[in-house]
């Protein structure tokens, strides 16, 4: 990954996954070492050999569903937990793209055997990763890098975990509008590119990150334009955005063929954009999730 890639996977909260009356904190790695559990400890979890379970290292058997708090929109995100409540499975069921940021010493990965698999999907999360449009982001609370922020879009998600039972993963989640437009233009670019079966390089990859990072340059600097004007000005005949796929088709087209198919992407790629989901404002909520 060129420039400072960002990790992948999760409108803002802070989202603590609690339990009888303590909130769940975080610490965690991916080591398997325990250390003994706190007797005082809501959670003092025990097998029925009396020896203590291991914590989750990834969210694998996260299948305990968490309540979803009335302050979160309905159909934004759903939330589940495994046995020791160790693992937290974030998935983004809304359509704008979240972002999430891990809380004291919980520790994020990816979760492929939730996100989709299919080719247009998997390349536009690799130009999302490769760019570099968090660093300028007006929406990121003070302080945090853009380093240690997953990015979520509509369908994937993310898993946190902590190092030890007795001990509970915590993150803050919110919804960027900045980062929803990236995700959509991204998606069109690849749909398109992909209908013009010359799809599947790295060339494509890293033209559409020219794509992500002219759109957040954009909606950083004109945060008021609607998303018509936004679309169309990063597709625009001339834009580096659209010189970038143009010249993926001219390494194996003549100059005018080239030209056309870059015209007929645009065009597709505009068509996909006009059938997005509205861009909505970044919102951040404050909430608990309560174990059922």
């Amino acid at each position: 990954m060129r420039s400072r890639s960002v990790p992948l996977l999760c409108a803002a909260a802070v989202i603590l996954v609690c339990g009888l009356s303590a909130c769940i904190s975080s610490n965690s790695s991916s080591s398997t070492s325990q250390s003994p559990v706190n007797n005082n400890s809501p959670f003092s979890i025990q097998s029925s050999s009396g020896s203590v379970p291991e914590a989750a290292t990834d969210c694998s058997e996260s299948n305990v569903p968490l309540t979803t708090p009335a302050t979160i929109p309905s159909g934004t995100i759903s939330a589940e937990t495994d046995s020791t409540r160790t693992s937290l499975l974030i998935e983004n069921t809304g359509d704008q793209t979240l972002l999430v940021v891990p809380q004291q010493a919980t520790v994020l990965q990816q979760t492929p055997d939730v996100n989709p698999a299919d080719p247009v999907d998997v390349a536009a999360l690799k130009a999302l990763g490769r760019s570099t449009f968090l660093e300028t982001d007006q929406s990121l609370p003070a302080g945090i890098l853009p380093s240690t922020v997953f990015i979520v879009p509509p369908k994937y998600g993310v898993c946190g975990t902590v190092a030890q039972v007795g001990e509970y993963p915590a993150v803050s989640v919110q919804r960027d509008r900045e980062a929803s437009a990236v995700w959509f233009i991204l998606h069109a670019v690849a749909q398109s590119l992909y209908d013009r079966a010359v799809f599947g390089g790295d060339e494509d990859v890293e033209a559409m990150v020219t794509c992500a990072n002219d759109t957040g340059s954009l909606v950083s600097t004109q945060p008021d334009l609607d998303d018509i004007d936004l679309y169309a000005t990063i597709m625009q005949t001339g834009a580096s955005c659209y010189k970038s796929y143009e010249a993926v088709f001219a390494e194996t087209e003549n100059s005018a063929t080239a030209q056309e198919d870059a015209s007929r992407t645009r065009d597709d790629a505009l068509d996909l954009l006009d059938k997005a989901p509205e861009l909505l404002e970044d919102a951040r909520f404050v909430v608990d999730f309560l174990h059922k």
